[in-house]
């Protein structure tokens, strides 16, 4: 559980780039008896957050909005520019 929780951490934080030297890793794994693993490098890089929450809830809100009819600014909208300041 524990190194579930590692990978899903650090896949979360970061993105993984296999280095130019471990993109031929796979064919050099042996199986005898055991498993013969190679260096498998990578290189680790913070991830970028690429989701801008504001704007897809503004769109959320219009879509809502045209189907009642009305404007209205959605409460969590209203806490996102509240906590700005």
């Amino acid at each position: 559980m524990e190194m579930a929780l590692i990978l899903a951490h650090l896949l979360w934080h970061f993105d993984i780039e296999l280095e130019e030297e471990s993109k031929d890793w796979i064919s050099r794994v042996r199986c005898i008896g055991f498993f013969v693993k190679p260096k498998l490098m990578v290189r680790f890089s913070l991830a970028m957050p690429t989701f801008d929450f504001e704007e897809e809830i503004r769109e959320l809100a219009e879509e809502r909005n045209r189907l009642r009819g009305h404007a209205e600014m959605p409460i969590v909208l209203q806490w996102l520019r509240s906590s700005e300041n």
